[in-house]
């Protein structure tokens, strides 16, 4: 896992690796042919807003090996997995928080959820109350919430350049361009608070399928 984390960022090193993964409780990996080419790390965790009790799953480091690019096979264990996660806490809401440092990241939150904050096509910001509170707790005064960015004194890891510059047809797709202008000191490690609701409703086609599917592979093994 550190050696596939470390062809895609630059400024890191084993003990900040380690350090961030002590801190998360659940790994999904990916195999192509016997060898790891992707994985993501989460922590799960109560909090509340609102005046009631939520879940929250947070994202952590998240690489697919470049010659993978495309695949769809984390995506879907990534969905299966957070359907499993609300079936241990049915009826409390759940949120996916997460810290975003690359457009490509960006991208897919807004192929997994029809409404998410920040949103470049849609302006609503109910959601970044709870996304204060919760980049607050997190990382106190590195979180700055007029521009929702976690900005970090030394560095944390960034993305190489060669993955983090996106191409000129990457740049005329608008969540490309929102993202970049959100996020203007992503190349040296900083990073987008995003948060959307996990309720299957928010999904999108592709990821209601997958949640859908596993419902019934649950009922099965009931």
């Amino acid at each position: 896992m550190m050696a596939l984390y470390f062809s895609a960022y630059d400024g890191t090193n084993a003990g900040l690796f380690h350090s961030d993964l002590k801190n998360k409780d659940r790994v999904i990996q990916i195999f192509h042919e016997g060898r790891l080419i992707g994985f993501t790390t989460l922590h799960v965790y109560s909090s509340r807003w609102n005046s009631q009790d939520i879940r929250v799953v947070y994202s952590g480091d998240t690489v697919i090996e470049k010659a993978h690019w495309g695949q769809m096979e984390l995506s879907r264990a990534w969905i299966s997995e957070v359907k499993k996660i609300q079936d241990e806490n049915p009826g409390q809401p759940h949120y996916w928080f997460l810290l975003v440092k690359g457009h490509r990241t960006f991208k897919y939150i807004s192929t997994f959820a029809n409404t998410f904050f920040p949103n470049p096509f849609n302006v609503n910001n109910e959601l970044k109350p709870l996304a204060d509170i919760l980049a607050g707790n997190m990382f106190g005064g590195l979180y700055n919430p007029k521009t929702g960015i976690v900005s970090f004194p030394d560095k944390r890891g960034q993305l190489k350049p060669d993955i983090a510059m996106p191409s000129e047809q990457e740049l005329s797709q608008p969540d490309v361009r929102y993202f970049m202008q959100a996020n203007p000191g992503y190349i040296d490690g900083d990073e987008l608070v995003c948060i959307c609701s996990l309720d299957v409703k928010n999904m999108r086609p592709f990821a209601r399928r997958i949640a859908e599917r596993q419902l019934v592979r649950d009922l099965e093994l009931a």
